[in-house]
């Protein structure tokens, strides 16, 4: 990635975060980067096409860490759920202003739709992968549930989206604790 793009995507997130979607320009990302908006538009079309290089660069650094999880945690379940509380931390998190913070999901599903949504079948994928080692090592078994791994990954990651979109942070993880324990008592062979 060029220096400029980068500085260009540092100041967009800073101004996304800060300001909102919808107050932040690019005359304003312009003046936070220090870059001119002649040079943010040769590289970036629109503020949506900027926005959403930021939503994916976060989704991509979280993806790149995914193989870590595994190696990280003795336990397939505890893997999973650090995992799934990581995922389920929205990218906005450390947003304090209610009403920024909304701005930015509202925009984020407005504009990174198809993004999220193949966002979330890697992490599904992902999960599913990890479940099947865990059955070929004898640590679990689907024989009870009558499921397969990708139906598990899928009922697990869209009970996490669901849970991180509409209950606290503390909520979701203490829900998110609930369902592993479910899961992997469900699954003991």
């Amino acid at each position: 990635m060029s220096q400029s793009r980068e500085i260009i995507l540092n100041a967009a997130e800073r101004c996304f975060f800060r300001h909102g979607y919808s107050a932040a320009s690019i005359a304003m990302i312009s003046r936070y980067s220090e870059i001119s908006r002649v040079t943010i538009h040769k590289q970036f079309s629109s503020k949506e096409e900027l926005f959403q290089t930021v939503v994916l660069q976060h989704q991509k650094r979280l993806q790149d860490r995914l193989p870590e999880y595994p190696a990280k945690y003795a336990s397939v379940w505890d893997a999973i759920k650090a995992l799934l509380n990581d995922w389920g931390l929205p990218i906005f998190e450390e947003i304090s202003d209610s009403l920024v913070l909304h701005d930015l999901v509202q925009a984020a599903q407005r504009y990174c739709a198809k993004e999220m949504e193949a966002h979330r079948q890697v992490m599904a994928e992902f999960v599913a992968e990890c479940l099947k080692q865990s059955a070929e090592k004898g640590e679990i078994s689907f024989s009870r549930v009558g499921l397969t791994a990708e139906a598990i990954a899928s009922s697990l990651i869209l009970s996490i989206k669901g849970l991180f979109t509409s209950a606290t942070q503390e909520e979701s993880c203490e829900t998110l604790e609930q369902l592993i324990t479910i899961y992997r008592t469900a699954l003991i062979d």
